[in-house]
Parts: structure tokens; sequence; C-alpha cells
């Protein structure tokens, strides 16, 4: 496993996460 695909991981999750968290507000 190289680093870069850990990275590209990484952020796919904090992207992930921010938009279901925004999201999450806006639905309130």
């Amino acid at each position: 496993m190289d680093q870069s695909t850990g990275v590209e991981t990484c952020l796919f999750l904090v992207v992930f996460l921010e938009i279901h968290y925004k999201r999450h507000i806006n639905s309130i």
C-alpha cells in the first residue's frame, strides 16, 4: 500500500464527513 493511497482515503473520508455534517445541520 502506498502512502498516497492512504492520503486519498483520508481526504475522501474528511470530505464525506464534512458534506454529511453540513447536510445534517441544514436538515435541522
